[in-house]
């Protein structure tokens, strides 16, 4: 049977994932939806076949039971790349004190402090920008929104394994 369902040397696998989720918050926060998609085909690196199963599913987890092995993380579950074990709003923690201080003209910890949880809290863009616009006024919306690509620069840091620490 195995013979008869190999690929040939013109065929490869392919996995095609399609999650939809949704997340229902506490004390009144909206539902988010978002979605995510993933398409990977197998392929040939150095002369040897690895396939789309190998690369999605084989390799993450060989990953995560060499990690618990050496014990790097003790978190168990879906680990997303923004949970605070990544340091993830640590590293941001520079990067917004740098803006803030840049703004007021010294440093202000405890507008930093609420910034940074704020992130922790996974508090939308929008209602950060809400939170800050009576402090930073018409710097508010370019505060927001360079710190939010920094986010998403530091997650997918994260993501690929290439984290470090965020420039100020």
């Amino acid at each position: 049977m195995e013979e008869r369902l190999a690929y040939t040397s013109k065929e490869q696998d392919m996995v095609v994932l399609h999650h939809e989720v949704v997340i229902d918050f506490p004390k009144g926060r909206p539902t988010e939806n978002h979605e995510a998609t993933l398409l990977e085909v197998g392929r040939t690196h150095n002369g040897k076949d690895i396939s789309a199963m190998a690369l999605t599913v084989g390799i993450p987890v060989a990953i995560g039971a060499l990690l618990l092995l050496a014990k790097k993380t003790t978190s168990t579950g879906v680990l997303r790349p923004i949970d605070a074990e990544n340091g993830l709003h640590e590293r941001m923690r520079p990067w917004i004190s740098k803006k803030i201080t840049e703004f007021f003209g010294e440093e202000e910890t405890t507008l930093v402090d609420y910034i940074v949880s704020s992130t922790q809290e996974h508090v939308t863009a929008n209602e950060i920008l809400e939170r800050l616009q009576s402090i930073l006024d018409d710097e508010a919306e370019m505060f927001v929104l360079k710190m939010w690509r920094m986010l998403i620069f530091e997650v997918k840091k994260v993501e690929t394994g290439h984290a470090g620490r965020a420039k100020a």
